[in-house]
């Protein structure tokens, strides 16, 4: 995690003092009041539903910018990932009528719902127009090329009990796999995961 200045630190507390304030949430009279942007509502605990105002969507934002400006995960999670978990913690804080009294208390909320979601995920995509001599598998760079196996997916820990892998490989038992592995929420991981393809495809 990156370490923030005290002046982010205050900037972050002054947001969630005004967040959490009766100017920032509001609730509609009529449909006519609701906000057409849909990130503004806030679902709370006892089918309740709140919307933010101009002020509270843009303090509740700032939160977020600061933490994307100042890299606070380190390239594990993006702009979406840190918004989707502020805003749960908020619907949360609220639903049980409390605030954060520090930046500390709010970075440490983030980032406890965060690490649930930050992990080494492996993908593998069918790749086309190579074959493999008398290998199973070949190493490129951080991807490996690899021909499937059932062994293969159970050594890589994924989950095919709901379908007939084996059959499926049978019928594609010419296909070759690019695999590799990357950290991050998953967003971030597939982004990662992406790009180190096109590298390897470029490397073919």
């Amino acid at each position: 995690m990156a370490t923030l200045s005290g002046k982010d630190k205050r900037k972050i507390e002054f947001a969630a003092q005004r967040l959490f304030s009766i100017k920032s949430i509001f609730v509609p009279k009529s449909l006519k009041e609701c906000p057409v942007d849909l990130g503004r509502e806030l679902h709370l605990e006892g089918n309740r539903t709140v919307f933010l105002s101009d002020s509270g969507y843009n303090h509740f934002q700032s939160i977020v910018d600061i933490l994307e400006r100042v890299d606070f995960f380190n390239g594990l999670a993006e702009f979406t990932d840190i918004w989707v978990a502020w805003k749960k913690i908020v619907e949360e804080w609220l639903s049980n009528a409390q605030q954060p009294e520090t930046a500390d208390e709010i970075l440490q909320a983030i980032t406890d719902r965060l690490s649930e979601q930050i992990d080494d995920y492996t993908f593998s995509v069918p790749v086309t127009g190579i074959r493999l001599a008398e290998v199973e598998s070949f190493a490129l760079g951080t991807m490996t090329i690899v021909r499937m196996s059932v062994d293969h997916l159970d050594a890589a820990g994924v989950d095919h009990a709901h379908a007939d892998i084996p059959r499926l490989l049978e019928l594609n038992k010419n296909c070759l796999w690019l695999q590799g592995t990357a950290r991050g929420t998953r967003r971030v991981a597939e982004l990662r995961f992406s790009e180190q393809a096109s590298l390897a495809a470029g490397m073919l």
